[in-house]
């Protein structure tokens, strides 16, 4: 249907209204899942530049012969509060992503997981800056590492600005092996 193809987030009943025949709402369901479409949740992915893209393959090929042994590898994720499902019409296997923004009422979630074990989950709502990712790192990080690995494991996180800003890098440097 020509209205699915120009907006694939269309609801059934916004259909309806625009056509110029009158038409059930089961009967215009059945005709887009004849026409091999179906409704669902858009998958939200980070809106990636090809320049991203490139970076991330370059560092993945950099280090394929890495030894990982004795990297934790740390990752902060949020949760957004009352986002909304965003559902949208495309054809079986045709996922449509939508790029997501910054700023929404959300929860922060950090964790870190290495060869020999985990640490614990740290749920928080403050804002995430380089203050608060020291205190987590303190917390949560650095007693569990030492304990698995003595002084001898690496830190593994992205790039985000939080990680690398001037306060970060300066406490890790005095609390982080090397």
């Amino acid at each position: 249907m020509a209205l699915v193809q120009h907006n694939p987030r269309i609801t059934l009943n916004e259909c309806r209204a625009k056509l110029s025949t009158p038409v059930a709402k089961s009967t215009l369901s059945e005709e887009m899942k004849r026409r091999g479409l179906q409704y669902h949740q858009a998958v939200r992915i980070p809106a990636l530049s090809q320049l991203h893209i490139t970076k991330r393959m370059e560092w993945c090929k950099r280090m394929r012969g890495q030894n990982w042994s004795k990297v934790f590898f740390t990752d902060e994720c949020s949760i957004w509060m009352n986002s909304g499902k965003i559902h949208v019409w495309t054809k079986k296997g045709q996922p449509i992503n939508l790029p997501t923004f910054k700023h929404p009422s959300k929860l922060h979630i950090w964790g870190g997981i290495s060869v020999m074990g985990k640490t614990n989950l740290k749920v928080f709502t403050e804002n995430f800056n380089q203050e608060r990712y020291k205190t987590v790192l303190n917390e949560c990080l650095i007693q569990e590492a030492n304990a698995l690995y003595g002084n001898q494991w690496v830190l593994q996180e992205d790039n985000s600005p939080i990680h690398t800003g001037n306060a970060a890098k300066a406490w890790k440097q005095e609390f982080v092996p090397h």
